[in-house]
């Protein structure tokens, strides 16, 4: 914890820019803005749709007086390589390769724009990864010593086996392969959760190394880590890896630091009051450091440390999240400053989750490439989400702007040893890239929309394919169903063929999948509609693939009329049906009897055997508020068992295939909506 009696040096001067700072989330949609935009203004791509190398032309207007002057811009998001398995961070070695990490653990090599077949680090069998979508367990980052090319020495931050995060060094014995036996460890910080961990490493301009950390995870921060001096936790941490390299704990504290020497204070802490700083980088030409922190539910703020600070500085999380202030000291056990006092750095930059492209800040970097030379001096970041920015500081007050496309699963940014700048997204890797504006584009094809839902009784669903970026030459493409929850011959009928478009022709062409109408109750269904081979140079938009849901509207009007073969339950509310179907293909609809309000049985071919029970009980007291179905089955034929409730007009649905036993049906979660 932070001492109370011996309080941290005071910290820098809070920096207040004269100019105003732009108001998160404000702005206009627009990929190509004519005049000057105030500051306050911050355009934003015309389409939602990420693309691969979208040619975008946008002017970046004059914000205060400075960096981001008024001048075109144009850029590719170039595809270098896709099919990764969770890419999570990039990083350079010194020469013309690019680097790799997968969050299961291993480290590619990317040479010539193909991945080597050898990985150059596999830490699988040490590193804890998670399937959950957005997870922060596993390998995060990973960063070259300044002197590689003589000591070979790289250094990685991951999650251990009990949840921990670890620091550590290994050593390459070759350019193309590091050793996992040859790890050292240099830090191991406890988890109390398994989120908001040691997440990136970068060198810095004075051949230390800066270790970004959580902290510690779940939401409101309830045990004050980023406030408290003596966990690592929440932090900027500062580590000479030269000295003391030979034995553990393998590195030591500049006597720069500014707790170094402090009993209350952890000697690594650079920085403090950070929630969960994924990435950060310095400015390779002015030595700047640049953090995103993400937010909670608030602003996602970008932090600025100017080259040559002494340290120190505290962000002020819990206390204040960007410059909101949440005004909380709940788990520290020392009193914290009031909110907006001096001893908190403000953000220089922070937005709103306003935008359904805007949910979590990723850092990036100062461009200092020569693809892009109107970028260069300017900071480009991101967002989990989608949204790119481009962002300056002149000295007067710093500014950003929208950009376009976005690029939705952004995870990291990273550079090449010439200052070309990469991002990583979903399974690809994409190079930022200058773009020629004379080139004839021929287009991408794409769905107009890549989810639709129909009703069975409309008889159709009707699908719009776009041309879209370029209308140079003919071109063509291939369209084909496939089966989703929806069966071809069943729910819809097979549909195929090829979409052509004549030289200048922008119009778009229609896909017509014909709905199977019966009068059986069915759940919602899904099919899928793909886009592949197009012709004359065109590519395919990111809607190359949709989903046509099917709504079932054949559940009658009203509570549930009972017949042979519906059972109706719980005074009508519930309707429930049985199709079976025997393996030479006969189908047929069971049999039912009633047993009480709850439940039934159905039989197939005769009364006195029961194939399927079923009952639903009303579990719609607290802590539930639901209705459950539990099902029990003796029979080995094809099955659906179909449940409606008329009030909500739900419906849900058990399928089995033949052949495999009837696996008992559990649903705690069937009906949420009760009386």
């Amino acid at each position: 914890m932070l001492p109370r009696h011996d309080p941290l040096p005071p910290p820098p001067p809070r920096r207040r820019p004269p100019c105003a700072r732009p108001r998160p989330g404000s702005g206009i949609r627009s990929s190509s803005f004519r005049g000057t935009l105030p500051m306050r203004s911050l355009p934003r791509p015309c389409s939602p749709r990420r693309r691969h190398a979208a040619l975008i032309s946008i002017l970046l207007p004059a914000l205060c007086a400075g960096r981001l002057a008024a001048v075109p811009l144009t850029y590719e998001l170039e595809l270098v390589a896709s099919g990764l398995e969770q890419p999570i961070a990039i990083a350079h070695a010194g020469d013309q390769r690019l680097f790799v990490a997968t969050q299961a653990g291993r480290i590619l090599i990317l040479d010539g724009g193909a991945i080597a077949p050898t990985p150059f680090l596999d830490l699988r069998d040490r590193v804890l990864t998670s399937e959950q979508e957005a997870s922060e367990l596993g390998l995060l980052s990973f960063a070259f010593h300044p002197d590689f090319a003589v000591n070979g020495y790289l250094f990685v931050t991951y999650t251990d086996r009990d949840g921990d995060s670890v620091v550590s060094r290994f050593h390459a014995d070759s350019a193309d392969r590091a050793d996992p036996a040859s790890e050292r460890v240099l830090l191991r910080v406890p988890q109390p959760d398994v989120n908001h961990n040691v997440a990136h490493l970068v060198f810095g301009p004075d051949g230390y190394l800066y270790v970004s950390t959580g902290d510690g995870g779940f939401q409101r921060e309830p045990r004050c880590t980023s406030q408290h001096g003596d966990v690592l936790l929440g932090k900027i941490l500062r580590l000479d890896v030269d000295q003391g390299a030979d034995q553990p704990p393998y590195h030591a504290i500049p006597a720069s630091n500014p707790f170094a020497g402090d009993d209350g204070v952890r000697d690594e802490i650079w920085a403090l009051g950070l929630r969960n700083p994924w990435r950060f980088s310095f400015d390779r030409l002015s030595g700047d450091l640049y953090l995103g922190d993400a937010g909670q539910n608030g602003p996602e703020e970008i932090d600025l440390e100017p080259a040559g600070g002494p340290g120190g500085r505290n962000y002020g999380w819990k206390m204040m999240e960007g410059s909101v202030c949440r005004g909380s000291s709940e788990g520290c056990d020392h009193p914290l400053p009031p909110c907006d006092d001096a001893a908190y750095a403000p953000p220089v930059f922070e937005y709103l989750h306003d935008q359904p492209d805007r949910c979590a800040v990723i850092g990036g970097f100062v461009y200092r490439g020569a693809a892009l030379p109107q970028l260069d001096g300017v900071y480009v970041f991101g967002d989990y989400c989608g949204q790119l920015w481009a962002a300056a500081d002149d000295g007067a007050g710093f500014g950003a702007l929208a950009m376009a496309p976005i690029l939705p699963g952004l995870v990291s940014f990273g550079e090449d040893a010439a200052g070309e700048l990469y991002a990583v997204a979903g399974d690809a890797l994409y190079r930022l890239a200058g773009a020629d504006l004379h080139q004839p584009i021929p287009g991408r094809l794409a769905f107009a929309d890549d989810r639709i839902e129909v009703a069975e009784g409309a008889g159709e669903a009707r699908l719009e394919v776009e041309r879209l970026d370029g209308v140079v030459g003919a071109v063509s493409v291939a369209y084909a169903t496939a089966d989703g929850d929806a069966v071809a011959g069943d729910d819809y009928l097979a549909t195929g063929g090829v979409l052509r478009w004549e030289d200048g022709d922008a119009t778009s062409r229609t896909i017509v999948v014909p709905i199977v109408q019966d009068p059986h109750l069915e759940a919602t269904e899904v099919l899928r509609l793909e886009l592949s081979q197009p012709t004359g140079g065109a590519g395919l938009g990111d809607a190359s693939s949709a989903a046509v849901t099917i709504a079932d509207d054949d559940l009658p009007p009203g509570p549930c009329a009972a017949d042979a073969d519906t059972l109706c339950l719980r005074q009508g509310r519930f309707r429930v049906e049985v199709h079976w179907q025997t393996e030479d293909g006969r189908r047929g609809l069971a049999m039912k009897e009633n047993l009480s309000d709850e439940g039934g049985f159905f039989w197939f071919f005769r009364p006195a055997n029961p194939e399927i029970f079923i009952k639903i009980l009303d579990a719609c007291k607290d802590p539930f508020n639901t209705y459950w179905i539990f099902a029990a089955g003796l029979t080995d034929l094809a099955t659906e068992l179909i449940v409606a409730d008329t009030t909500s007009r739900q419906v849900k649905e058990f399928r089995k295939p033949a052949g495999v036993g009837f696996a008992p049906i559990r649903d705690f979660e069937a009906f949420p909506t009760c009386p």
